[in-house]
C-alpha cells in the first residue's frame, strides 16, 4: 500500500533542518524522498533520491540535485515506524564527508 508522508531531516554537523517536500513509501522494500534546503542567500536547492532494502528495515540509496550545481549523496538507513510516524537513522556521505543522518516523516490524511 502506498502511503505519502512530509517532515524533516538533520545531520550531525550542519546547522538547521531540511524539509521533507514529500515522501513516498511505495512498498516495504521502497520509499522515495524529495528533500529542501534553504540557504542563507534564499535560494533553495531540492534533493531527489530513492531508498530501497532487500529486507524492509535496512534501506540504502542515492539522492541528486535537481540543478546542475548540485552533486549527489549516498544514503543508507534503518527504518524506525510507530502508528502514522516513519522515523530514519542513518548516514549521508556527500563530497568526502560522512554525515550522521535522522529523518522524521508524518503520515498524511489521505
Amino acid at each position: 500500500m502506498v502511503r505519502y508522508f512530509d517532515g524533516v531531516t538533520s545531520f550531525n554537523s550542519i546547522s538547521g533542518r531540511l524539509k521533507v517536500i514529500r515522501a513516498i513509501y511505495r512498498s516495504e522494500k521502497e520509499i522515495a524522498i524529495e528533500l529542501e534546503n534553504e540557504y542563507d542567500d534564499g535560494s533553495k536547492p531540492i534533493f531527489t533520491g530513492v531508498l530501497k532494502s532487500p529486507d524492509g528495515q535496512k534501506f540504502k540509496g542515492e539522492f541528486t540535485g535537481k540543478s546542475e550545481t548540485l552533486g549527489t549523496a549516498d544514503a543508507r538507513a534503518q527504518l524506525f515506524w510507530s502508528d502514522d510516524q516513519l522515523l530514519l537513522v542513518g548516514s549521508w556521505r556527500e563530497d568526502g564527508y560522512v554525515y550522521d543522518w535522522l529523518v522524521m516523516l508524518d503520515e498524511l490524511d489521505s
